[in-house]
């Protein structure tokens, strides 16, 4: 058992001088109380390492990102948003493939796991990735796992 509230602040701290030094204002939004899930506290942290990293790797200077959590009836959320270059419809599903990397991204350094590691940790837990993305405004991806 893990409480989401306690990854996500710890994300926070880690990934908060990054931020700082491109100018991004860099929030974090929590609900009072504990989200509590039956998780792999490592792979979740590296979930959300790697959305937090995307993120702060494609918002430019002066932007903002936003990592918030909260809970429904039946399963516990995470929410990465960024005002970064946003991600073209066409290629939005293809971002969880494996090595695949949109043409914006060619110039920034990785090799294209980030997101299909991500896809395939949320599987593992029973659980679903998603995005929304507008070109020029940004990027949003929610992490949804079942409550246990």
């Amino acid at each position: 058992e893990l409480d989401v509230k306690e990854l996500v602040l710890m994300a926070h701290e880690l990934f908060l001088p990054l931020a700082e030094e491109k100018s991004i204002d860099f929030k974090v939004l929590l609900p009072a109380g504990s989200l509590k899930i039956q998780g792999d506290k490592l792979r979740l942290q590296r979930v959300v390492s790697n959305l937090l990293d995307n993120a702060i790797k494609y918002t430019p200077v002066n932007g903002q990102i936003e990592i918030s959590a909260g809970n429904d009836d039946n399963s516990v959320w995470i929410v990465a948003k960024d005002s970064g270059c946003g991600i073209p419809k066409s290629e939005q599903m293809r971002v969880f493939e494996r090595f695949y990397r949109c043409d914006s991204s060619r110039t920034q350094p990785g090799n294209g796991l980030g997101l299909s590691l991500v896809q395939a940790i949320a599987k593992a837990h029973g659980g679903t990735v998603a995005i929304e993305s507008t070109c020029g405004k940004g990027s949003s991806f929610t992490l949804k796992i079942p409550k246990a």
